[in-house]
């Protein structure tokens, strides 16, 4: 599983980062991605954040 976040949509509200911050990190005034690949025991956690995402803007491929 995959992640990203589209940093034109992001508003920076930190929730992803502060659910899994295995996977997600502050850059600035926006959160990003550490790493493309969501560790295994996250995936879970991933697709939640995904869909409470305020701006959707995290996108999940498989």
């Amino acid at each position: 599983m995959q992640i990203s976040i589209n940093a034109e949509k992001c508003t920076g509200c930190m929730a992803c980062m502060e659910a899994c911050s295995e996977v997600f990190e502050a850059a600035g005034d926006k959160s990003a991605v550490k790493t493309p690949l969501v560790p295994r025991g996250c995936e879970a956690t991933c697709r939640t954040v995904k869909n409470s995402c305020p701006a959707e803007a995290i996108t999940i491929t498989n």
